[in-house]
């Protein structure tokens, strides 16, 4: 009898065996499709794919990308520290007045001539009749004094074997050359700022050549003068000679003569002007840091719109005399720093961040990397050194302010495209999550077989990051406030939308799978071969095509500005000929055994539900902002 009941048994154990396997399969199989459709992973390619689409656009606006973090933070900025010259300038700079002789003149005299070329970095090249070498304010100067009637050419070069070249200093503000004289002595000539050589001088020379007393009367002439060109937005330098020995570690103590002061005029910027007006309209608030005289940048700060009646307006030594709680407590109001030195812009950033501010900062010269290092986004002046420009995550191509503003708009762009994505994804991956996870509990097969979960995954991932990361750089981006440091990238709008297109998809899913005119409408396909699942893969993507054009704009109009991407149309053409390719001809890899064409409208028309839902969806938050 045991024997004759060994088969049985065994039977049955195979039996059962075979049945726990098959469920086990059946449930990692339905791990798998969880996580494939439920896990976000495309989100870091999505990134990474918008971020170099958009590099190359920011390109053709002269903005050049080191770093991702650094043109997807540009879109946050609170507060801007900005460069003058170059930046809100053109960059250009002219000799336009000149005061020597104790009045004003119109052609500098040989001594001066000669002191602005042997203080100069710049050297004029006769033979080819150009200024090389040098910044912009000796190649100024130097194309001055080549144009004037100087007899610039009877001067003789400055032999620099045996002269002491003082570098300019920020600190110092003045930069020297140290000649030494056949007797011993020493011949000392001096280019710098006003306030640090005018206090020194105590002559000045005449258009004899006579050494002539610096009375009350000259001195006050001088500094009306002085005050009219800042009023002007005109830099000014100033000019002497002493005839002692100027070191670099030395504070000037000795008498100077003076030989005259050099006005220099660097015409603003009009596009900077509405640049900084948008820049200010989206809520970064822009100060301007240079190396001017206080006078002089708060003319040209009043002029682009940076400085207003009751702005705060401090030089660098106002700006030390301040804690950095006092400071902390008047950056609302800072519009200028004049005369800034290096460590104030470090400063100043430290002090912002502080704050939680976003911070960004301009700089082109070896002493600003520090300052672009440590700020949120460091632009670095396409001119500037190459210090600057590692330092720096963002470079500056043209070095204008305008480049500036479309960095922020670009960077503003970026965070409007990822969060398209994220809705287009999130609202797949719920539909998905929820027709996979209701469908098994109920008793029936997950709808969509791994293969076909594959290539909806392929369409949420690659494809749809190439969509929207293509949307056009919108200018009403700029009148959006900047988002904070903790705001969560997924708006309680988003969320709404996501869960109810999500549950829409779904209702539809639920209608298609289980209505029994449906089910009876596509239980035999061509040849008598069930097109069930046929018809819901077809769907389930179709219906993401149609949610693709609500998620990428949120006018009520879907095709709005989509002239600006035409990849869109491509990519979502690509997908709808390839479903249908694979619908029709997918075989058992994909479920794909055709439909007629009555089929293939209802699936259209299901789709388009999709694709309305989402526009009643916008019509009536539209609604509720304008009665809000």
């Amino acid at each position: 009898l045991s024997r004759s009941l060994d088969g049985p048994i065994i039977a049955i154990y195979s039996s059962d065996m075979e049945l726990f396997f098959d469920h086990l399969l059946q449930a990692l199989m339905m791990a798998v499709i969880l996580v494939v459709v439920a896990v976000p992973e495309g989100l870091p390619l999505m990134i990474a794919i918008v971020s170099a689409m958009m590099m190359r656009r920011m390109l053709k606006d002269q903005v050049l990308v080191r770093t991702n973090a650094g043109i997807e933070t540009a879109g946050s900025l609170n507060i801007l520290f900005t460069d003058k010259t170059g930046t809100l300038t053109k960059g250009e700079l002219e000799v336009v007045a000149l005061w020597q002789s104790g009045e004003s003149a119109t052609t500098p005299s040989k001594r001066l001539a000669e002191t602005i070329i042997q203080t100069s970095q710049s050297e004029y090249r006769v033979e080819s009749d150009e200024i090389i070498g040098g910044n912009s304010t000796d190649q100024a100067l130097m194309q001055w004094i080549v144009h004037h009637p100087t007899q610039h050419h009877e001067i003789k070069p400055l032999d620099i074997t045996k002269a002491e070249l003082i570098a300019f200093s920020s600190a110092r503000k003045w930069s020297a050359v140290a000649i030494p004289r056949k007797d011993g002595r020493w011949l000392s000539k001096i280019k710098g700022a006003p306030e640090m050589l005018l206090p020194l001088c105590q002559h000045y020379i005449n258009d004899n050549g006579e050494i002539i007393a610096m009375t009350p009367e000259v001195q006050q002439e001088m500094q009306a003068m002085m005050q009219q060109w800042s009023d002007a937005s005109m830099r000014i330098l100033a000019f002497a000679w002493t005839d002692h020995r100027v070191e670099a570690d030395q504070v000037l103590q000795n008498p100077l003569v003076l030989l005259g002061l050099v006005a220099i005029r660097d015409e603003v910027r009009q596009e900077a002007k509405i640049a900084v007006h948008q820049v200010q309209e989206a809520g970064v608030q822009v100060v301007m840091v240079t190396g001017d005289r206080k006078e002089t940048a708060l003319a040209i700060a009043k002029e682009v719109g940076i400085a207003h009646q009751d702005s705060l307006v401090l030089d660098s030594s106002q700006l030390h005399l301040l804690s950095d709680n006092e400071l902390m407590e008047a950056l609302p109001r800072l519009a200028v720093v004049a005369r800034a030195m290096p460590q104030d812009k470090s400063r100043l950033v430290r002090l912002a961040q502080q704050k939680d501010l976003v911070v960004g900062m301009t700089g082109d010269g070896v002493n600003d990397a520090p300052a672009l290092k440590s700020a949120d986004v460091g632009f670095a002046m396409g001119s500037g050194t190459d210090v600057a420009k590692e330092a720096g995550s963002i470079i500056i191509l043209d070095d204008n302010f305008v480049s500036i503003q479309q960095a922020i708009l670009y960077g503003r762009t970026i965070y409007h495209n990822i969060q398209r994505f994220i809705v287009f994804q999130l609202t797949i991956n719920m539909s998905a999550v929820l027709v996979t996870l209701f469908f098994p509990l109920v008793g029936y097969e997950p709808p969509l077989k791994i293969t076909q979960m594959l290539w909806i995954n392929l369409i949420m991932d690659s494809l749809a990051a190439l969509a929207f990361g293509g949307e056009m750089a919108l200018k009403r981006y700029l009148q959006e406030r900047p988002k904070r440091r903790d705001e969560a990238i997924v708006t309680p709008i988003m969320l709404e939308q996501i869960i109810v297109i999500g549950l829409v998809i779904f209702g539809i899913s639920l209608y298609l799978l289980y209505s029994l005119d449906m089910a009876l409408f596509f239980h035999y396909g061509n040849n008598g071969v069930n097109s069930w699942s046929t018809a819901y893969f077809t769907f389930f993507v179709f219906a993401a095509l149609a949610n693709a054009f609500n998620v990428r704009t949120s006018e009520l109009n879907p095709l709005a500005n989509i002239e600006g991407n035409p990849l869109f149309w491509r990519v979502m053409i690509f997908i709808g000929v390839v479903q249908i390719f694979f619908s029709t001809f997918g075989g058992r890899a994909l479920d794909g055994y055709g439909m007629g064409i009555g089929r293939w409208f209802i699936i259209f028309a299901l789709s388009l539900s999709v694709f309305g839902a989402g526009l009643l969806h916008k019509a009536l938050r539209i609604r509720d902002n304008k009665m809000a």
